[in-house]
């Protein structure tokens, strides 16, 4: 089936049984689930958004099918890379972004405008970025985006491991494939090496800060508004107390 071509397209992958935090992409962040915050955020894009979820979890699929996304796609439980394929292969797409629930604050500005250097040079695999000299992102801010023909080389040589973590897939054969290396993204979307900030949903101490976080900017705002608030000592110290 297709439902029609798209240079890009979004795919969501979301699952609840999480070894650290089973059922985080639904947990209640003051009104809303890390997953509609993603799929909310995706849509601003202007791109194809599908929720790519296991077969074996029918409450996932239902409640995925409720929200804003352009489709809901159930692939094989143990394979990531076999169900970002299944989910965004109707749309023909030349580059793939994966959104992660448990990055609320997951900068989609920043990805597509990486899809979108993909598409302009037309030749790398996917992106890395570049950044300032001893200093490290902010974690969960944001992902490289991957084009659709290493998607699909993904299928065939990915081990266990690379197929649920492909960053970890593109940094082990840099040599053989062909990375777009990309500029760096705003200053303030780095931290120094002595102190990195979390914006990823692991354990329930995060769920707890996540939603102070949500109150005070709202689920949809900049993660550049996060961060503001986190480098208040005063505040940040309060929001992971």
């Amino acid at each position: 089936m297709s439902y029609g071509d798209s240079k890009v397209v979004v795919v969501i992958t979301a699952r609840l049984n999480s070894e650290r935090f089973p059922g985080k992409v639904v947990y209640d962040l003051g009104g809303y689930t890390p997953l509609e915050i993603q799929v909310r955020r995706a849509r601003r894009t202007g791109y194809p958004v599908v929720i790519a979820v296991p077969d074996d979890e029918p409450k996932l699929v239902d409640y995925a099918r409720t929200l804003p996304a352009d489709g809901v796609s159930a692939g094989d439980p143990q394979d990531v890379v076999s169900r970002v394929y299944v989910a965004a292969k109707p749309y023909n797409p030349q580059v793939v972004i994966r959104g992660l629930p448990d990055c609320p604050f997951f900068d989609y500005d920043l990805t597509k405008q990486r899809a979108e250097w993909l598409l302009e040079y037309g030749l790398g695999a996917a992106t890395r970025t570049l950044r300032p000299f001893g200093m490290v992102p902010v974690y969960g801010a944001d992902e490289p985006a991957y084009s659709w023909w290493l998607v699909k080389k993904m299928l065939g040589d990915a081990d266990e491991f690379e197929r649920e973590h492909f960053g970890a897939y593109v940094d082990r054969r840099r040599r053989d494939l062909n990375v777009l290396y990309t500029p760096s993204p705003p200053i303030q979307l780095f931290t120094g090496l002595h102190r990195r900030f979390r914006l990823e949903l692991d354990t329930l101490k995060d769920a707890e800060m996540l939603r102070r976080l949500i109150d005070i900017v709202g689920p949809l705002a900049p993660i550049s508004a996060a961060v503001h608030v986190l480098e208040d000592v005063e505040t940040g110290q309060k929001l992971y107390m």
